[in-house]
């Protein structure tokens, strides 16, 4: 709940659909420094106030079971976010440990 609600009640995600079935689903947030700095140290749960706290936007969750990650990120970075920065966590397929990337949109030089 504490991953879902906040960011529906804020209007920070986005639902990806195909054949009018879900097949991916985004969130975000728009943390402080503090957080952030909290969130790289492995402390991922947010508040309900970090969500939209600050100017440092991060995908907090990225959900596509059956594919298509390739694509949501391109709508992320043309449409969604075309003038930000944004970081996102990705969880290793095999071993290791989670690594956080820079993304930017298509209009950031």
């Amino acid at each position: 709940e504490y991953r879902v609600a906040p960011p529906l009640m804020l209007q920070q995600f986005r639902l990806y659909r195909r054949d009018n079935v879900p097949v991916a689903f985004v969130s975000w947030a728009l943390l402080t420094e503090e957080v952030e700095k909290r969130v790289q140290s492995g402390a991922w749960r947010l508040q309900r106030a970090d969500w939209r706290a600050g100017d440092r936007l991060w995908v907090v969750d990225l959900v596509a079971p059956h594919g298509g990650l390739d694509a949501v990120l391109k709508d992320l970075r043309e449409n969604v976010f075309p003038d930000c920065v944004f970081k996102i966590v990705r969880l290793p397929v095999n071993s290791g440990g989670p690594t956080v990337d820079e993304v930017k949109g298509v209009k950031v030089g």
